[in-house]
């Protein structure tokens, strides 16, 4: 990621047992990892080629807290996130 994300990089809260972090935005790709109401750091936000989940087409690029390669995570798991994340760019 380049220094300009890395700058607004923010945290976010992951609700929910067991949610797939994905390789792209939609629940077709593969799974990287699961969490379980955990924090991520989160760098951008889309709702362009995605899936919807429970209502919901926006999905958030993030990496764990200790680093990760990236991942994207529906934004029906994140908290506060009602469609979008306030205050975090789109990709």
């Amino acid at each position: 990621m380049s220094d300009d994300s890395a700058a607004s990089a923010r945290s976010i809260r992951i609700r929910g047992t067991q949610v797939a972090l994905r390789e792209c935005p939609r629940t077709s790709c593969g799974i990287a990892t699961r969490v379980s109401n955990a924090t991520l750091r989160a760098y951008c936000q889309t709702n362009r080629h995605t899936i919807e989940v429970s209502g919901n087409r926006w999905w958030t690029k993030v990496t764990l807290l200790h680093g990760s390669d990236p991942a994207w995570v529906s934004n029906h798991y994140v908290r506060t996130a009602a469609p979008k994340v306030p205050h975090l760019p789109s990709c």
